[in-house]
Parts: structure tokens; C-alpha cells; sequence
């Protein structure tokens, strides 16, 4: 096919270079932040680091490709990597070959059911999940991450199994481990450090937002120019760094299947697609309502089974649709759904050039990432405001506003029907829409991821 011909296509699909040149600024922006989060979302989800930039590939392409959003990046995600180690909790983190193939099978079994979702067009369901219970969901997630990386971000082996609860496994680390490695925890704080004044900088000069992979640099060269990085003659180094990613693309594998893991693993699949969903679809309208575009919801639930289930067979962790790359999309100047597809080719060139550099990315700063990422899951204002609503509520207010609504002929009856204030505060049902079919603003934050 000759150039002039590709031409004559994109002019028929309404595709210029205008479009294509801000397509590409922003997929390549996406890129940037994709590659560090994939590493640290599956550390969340207790997997190999690979796994989780193999979800920025593939989840993301297959998912730009099928979705109807135009600005929504799926991926993998904090929120739906906590719920694949809680899924995963059964099998012991040693045997990692078990471990790897159970991941697998899940991302199968995550795409058959929110394709089976769109089929028979259950996504409706997810509307019925409330404000306050995301917020409860989301704290837990936050503390359920930073308790996960104190190890890291210590220095030390994590103690216990996955038998034990995480508290336990906490007191065990911090309290019978090994001795606190404090070239780790200086590494930690400093990731955290730079982590927030980069931030701040992005925001106050409106700079483009590679504030983490920065923040990833820095600290793997002052773990290097420290010489924590660098191996002994005993082929140890001061500091624990990441596990090797291949240089190579991820292929084909079909995962093993035994009768008694998919028993195991089919409530905690059900859970991840229905929270996936609910958090992609709460972007997607949310970003939809500042851009004006209508979204084929149905069609955007199947773009999410589709990722999944691919992801499941190029040995990807599950993913979602982000609530910190999506909004970078957008902001970036995205116009198409082209722009995700541009995002995971970034990630793939990225692991094909610089793989075997990410090897010394020191996993205290990975941790630091994460517990600042925990940090920002934590939205105190709407938790202060949810809770301070259920407290001036009385016992009886349920009750009484059910008689007002069945008690015939009160005109006034559902207008003084108590609204819950936190989902007025998050403007309006989860997944209902406004006036004129256009999407409510508000909607639940799903996660940050």
C-alpha cells in the first residue's frame, strides 16, 4: 500500500496530521509514565516486574483498539493489582512457577467475565456499588500497599506466608527480620522527596508529567554514583535492585489449567471485573463529560474483556482503566483512542532498547513510588465528609424517608427524599447519566493507577 493511499484512508476516517501529531505527543507522554507504573503495580500484585509492563503493552493496545473512549488508557492499576494478590493469596510466593500460571489463568478468567458482562448486558450492576464503599475500599488499598512495601522501602525480606494475615506478616517483618538496611531507607525517603517536589514543579509551570520516571532516574543514579548498585566481589550489591526484564516482547502462552485453582480463583476473577469495570467506566464518563464525546458503555465493557483476555495469554497482569494515565491523555492533547495504541508501542520500544538499564532501578525507590502512591489513593476530604454525613444521620432516616416515598399522593415526597451526601458530593449516581444523555461529572475515583 502506497503512502498516498494511507493518505486517502486517514482523510476518509476523519484522520489528519493535526490529529496524528497530538495523538503521538501524548502516547508518548502516556509511555513515559506507563513503564514505571507497570514495574510497581506488579510488586503490588506480587509478580514479577515483567508482567506488569507486559500489561502496558498489551492490555493497552488491545484495549485502545476495541474501546469507544477516546481518552481512557487501560493498564495495569493499583486497585486491581491489590485485588490480584488477594487473589493469588492461596498459593505460596515461592513457587513461582504455580504463581506465574495462576496469574495467568486469572487475566483468562477476568476477560470471559466482563466479556460475559457485556453479552448479557450486565454492566448496569456496577451503579448498585456505592460512594462510601469505593472510598472504604480505596483506604484499605492504601494501607494494605504501604504495609506491603515496608520491607522494601526498609531493606529487609519479607517475613512470614501467605497464610498469615498482613498484620502479622508486618509485626514479623518489622520486629523478627533482619536488621534495617539504611542505605534502602535513604533511598526510600529520597524517591519520596524528589517524587513530591517534582510534582509540584510539573504543576506550577505545566511541564509535561514524567515527574516519576524522572524520579526513577534519579534515584537509580544516586544509588550508582553511591556504589550501592554496583556488585561485590561476592556478586551481592549494597541494595536489592529489580529483577531483570527481558529485552524481547512478550509471546504467546497458554496457561495451565487445573479444576481446583479455577474454583479458587473464579470469586476473586468475578470481583476484578466488576471493580475493573466500574473504574474504567467511571473515567471514561468522567473524561467524556469535559470532552463532549458519547461513549457506547457496552462496547466499552467488551474493549475490557477483549484486553484482559488477550493479556491473559501474552502473560500480562490484569488491568483497568488508569485514573492518573487517562487524564494524562487528555490533558496531553489526545484526540483518538490512536493515542493508547501510540502509548503501549512507546512502552514496547522503550523495554527493546533499555531493558537491561531498568535492572538497576533500586526496589527501596519502587517502594517510595508506591507508598506515594498510596498516599494520593487517600481522599481525605470526601472520607471526612462521608463520615461526618453518616454520623448526623439518624437510625430512623432510612426509614422515614422510605414512608415518604410510598405514602400516596405527597407531590413533595421525592423531592425531600435524603439524598446520601456522598454521593451527592461526588455529583450524582455512579454510573447514572444527566439530562440530555450527557455522562454526570461525578462518579466514584476507582483507584489511582
Amino acid at each position: 500500500m502506497s503512502i498516498a493511499e494511507i493518505s486517502t484512508r486517514l482523510k476518509s476516517v476523519n484522520y489528519d496530521r493535526d490529529k496524528l501529531r497530538s495523538d503521538l505527543i501524548a502516547g508518548l507522554t502516556v509511555a513515559a509514565v506507563s513503564l514505571p507504573q507497570g514495574i510497581t503495580y506488579a510488586l503490588v500484585a506480587g509478580v514479577d516486574p515483567k508482567f506488569g509492563v507486559y500489561s502496558a503493552i498489551v492490555v493497552t493496545f488491545v484495549a485502545s483498539v476495541f474501546q469507544s473512549s477516546a481518552h481512557l488508557v487501560n493498564g495495569p492499576t493499583s486497585a486491581i493489582s491489590l485485588l490480584v494478590f488477594s487473589s493469588l493469596a492461596f498459593i505460596d510466593p515461592e513457587n513461582r512457577t504455580v504463581l506465574f500460571e495462576a496469574l495467568f489463568l486469572l487475566g483468562v478468567l477476568v476477560g470471559t467475565f466482563q466479556i460475559l458482562i457485556a453479552v448479557f448486558r450486565l454492566g448496569d450492576l456496577t451503579r448498585y456499588i456505592s460512594e462510601s464503599v469505593i472510598l472504604g475500599f480505596l483506604l484499605s488499598a492504601a494501607v494494605l500497599i504501604a504495609l506491603g512495601q515496608l520491607g522494601n522501602a526498609l531493606g529487609v525480606k519479607d517475613q512470614g506466608n501467605g497464610r498469615q494475615s498482613v498484620l502479622k506478616r508486618t509485626y514479623l517483618t518489622l520486629f523478627h527480620g533482619e536488621a534495617f538496611n539504611y542505605r534502602a531507607l535513604i533511598i526510600a525517603v529520597a524517591t519520596i522527596v524528589l517524587a513530591v517536589v517534582l510534582r509540584r514543579v510539573v504543576k506550577r509551570f505545566g511541564l509535561p508529567q514524567l515527574d516519576l520516571l524522572a524520579t526513577l532516574i534519579f534515584a537509580a543514579l544516586i544509588a550508582y554514583l553511591a556504589g550501592w548498585a554496583t556488585e561485590d566481589h561476592t556478586g551481592n550489591t549494597a541494595i536489592k535492585l529489580t529483577a531483570k526484564i527481558p529485552q524481547s516482547l512478550p509471546h504467546p502462552h497458554i496457561p495451565s489449567v487445573q479444576l481446583n485453582e479455577v474454583t479458587q480463583l473464579a470469586p476473586g476473577a468475578l470481583a476484578i471485573a466488576f471493580i475493573g469495570l466500574l473504574e474504567a467506566l467511571s473515567i471514561a464518563k468522567a473524561i467524556a463529560y469535559q470532552s463532549g464525546q458519547k461513549i457506547d458503555y457496552n462496547r466499552q465493557i467488551i474493549a475490557e474483556g477483549l484486553a484482559n483476555l488477550t493479556g491473559g495469554f501474552f502473560q500480562a497482569v490484569p488491568g483497568s482503566g488508569s485514573v492518573t494515565r487517562s487524564p494524562i491523555n487528555y490533558q496531553a492533547g489526545a484526540k483518538t483512542r490512536f493515542s493508547g495504541v501510540i502509548a503501549s508501542i512507546g512502552v514496547a520500544i522503550i523495554v527493546l532498547l533499555f531493558a537491561p538499564l531498568l535492572h538497576y532501578m533500586p526496589r527501596a525507590a519502587l517502594a517510595g513510588l508506591l507508598l506515594i502512591t498510596a498516599a494520593r489513593l487517600i481522599d481525605i476530604k470526601r472520607l471526612s465528609y462521608a463520615i461526618k454525613a453518616s454520623l448526623r444521620r439518624g437510625p430512623g432516616d432510612h426509614h422515614r424517608a422510605r414512608r415518604r416515598i410510598r405514602r400516596p399522593g405527597h407531590r413533595g415526597a421525592a423531592r425531600r427524599c435524603p439524598v446520601d451526601p456522598a454521593v451527592r458530593a461526588a455529583g450524582g449516581q455512579a454510573q447514572g447519566t444527566g439530562t440530555g444523555g450527557r455522562p454526570r461529572t461525578g462518579g466514584p475515583r476507582a483507584g489511582t493507577g
